[in-house]
């Protein structure tokens, strides 16, 4: 089974086997699909659709003991749906959240949110910032950014999105989406940096870069 559109969330199962959430179509609709192994996936259903918010991207899924979570990008904020069974979702409000473009992974004190920063916060403009939630309904927000442009080699960088996990060795890496910050002047670049954020290989060169980072548990 193929999406016209990139997988924005993938949830392991508790009971086995995976779940991938991505925006089906440009009216807002997302579509959820399942999998046993991770390789092979069908259709199992449109996982959220609502007229009234026709222009959100970025499925952010996520499961709580009260129910399953999935934040939503709208604009330049974050919109909050929830179920009941993961598989349909209906509107459940805003995100007090200043940015969007979010990616939830479990924590020891609940689950903690990374979001693009909203451009006209002029401190964060653009960087990934971080909010930790104990419910999947109220976040609190901390303090500072996660990663911002001056970490990936200074003011030229523009970053688009991040998604994060922890390794098995406690290691925190994020695969960043970031590209030129046409608005500085000189050629984009991608480069190592210090305060716990390396470099390991540039996926991608060009127009739009990738990166894979490596991040100090004290910086996530």
């Amino acid at each position: 089974q193929t999406c016209a559109l990139p997988i924005s969330s993938v949830v392991k199962l508790s009971q086995g086997g995976y779940r991938a959430y991505t925006k089906s179509t440009f009216d807002g609709s997302v579509d959820c699909f399942k999998s046993q192994d991770g390789f092979t996936w069908s259709l199992a259903g449109e996982a959220f659709h609502d007229p009234s918010h026709s222009d959100v991207t970025s499925p952010d899924v996520f499961e709580t003991p009260a129910g399953w979570m999935m934040l939503l990008t709208e604009g330049s904020g974050l919109i909050r749906c929830v179920s009941s069974n993961g598989l349909k979702f209906e509107y459940a409000g805003p995100v007090a959240l200043p940015g969007k473009q979010s990616d939830t992974v479990k924590i020891r004190e609940g689950w903690r949110t990374y979001f693009r920063s909203d451009d006209r916060v002029a401190a964060d403009a653009g960087a990934i910032r971080s909010a930790i939630t104990t419910n999947g309904m109220d976040w609190v927000l901390e303090t500072g950014a996660r990663l911002s442009p001056a970490l990936l080699g200074g003011a030229r960088q523009k970053l688009l999105d991040a998604a994060f996990l922890v390794s098995s060795n406690g290691l925190w890496r994020a695969a960043v989406h970031c590209a030129p910050d046409e608005s500085a002047p000189g050629a984009a670049s991608l480069s190592s940096s210090g305060s716990g954020v390396n470099t390991n290989r540039a996926l991608e060169t060009g127009a739009k870069l990738k990166a894979l980072m490596e991040i100090g548990r004290a910086h996530v």
